[in-house]
């Protein structure tokens, strides 16, 4: 688990029930109160995570997050996760944790991501070529 200090107590992620969160620290929601932006950085008040990332598909109940910050958090741990359930997201910044491993063939395949940052990890390897798809990357 990645909240062993319950600093997300709280958080839903069944579909349908994004309302309740959109009155959690790091979130942002639309109008329609859809989830937009997931934020989980010290600048939310967002602190002290630990453990490891869950995989992506955790967020995909929530409708269409275009914005996923995880960053200042080095407590959580382990391998950067298979984003691409999240079709939708435009930008994903991951940085100043512990998260290991190779970055994700598999984020070639999330079309709209126009920004993509990933530092001051632990990441290793290449960057994959599938991500030569993402025309929009800014």
């Amino acid at each position: 688990s990645i909240d062993t200090a319950s600093v997300l107590q709280g958080w839903c992620k069944e579909s349908g029930q994004s309302a309740k969160c959109c009155y959690c620290s790091g979130i942002r929601c639309s109008d329609d109160k859809s989830v937009e932006r997931i934020d989980i950085s010290p600048g939310t008040s967002v602190t002290g995570l630990k453990g490891a990332l869950p995989a992506a598909r955790a967020f995909a109940g929530l409708p269409r997050p275009n914005i996923v910050v995880i960053s200042g958090q080095p407590g959580i741990t382990g391998t950067n996760p298979d984003w691409s359930s999240l079709r939708t997201m435009r930008d994903l910044c991951i940085g100043g944790s512990g998260l290991n491993g190779t970055v994700p063939a598999s984020l070639g395949n999330v079309t709209r991501l126009r920004v993509l940052e990933l530092g001051l990890d632990k990441l290793r390897g290449t960057i994959p070529g599938e991500l030569q798809a993402l025309t929009s990357l800014e």
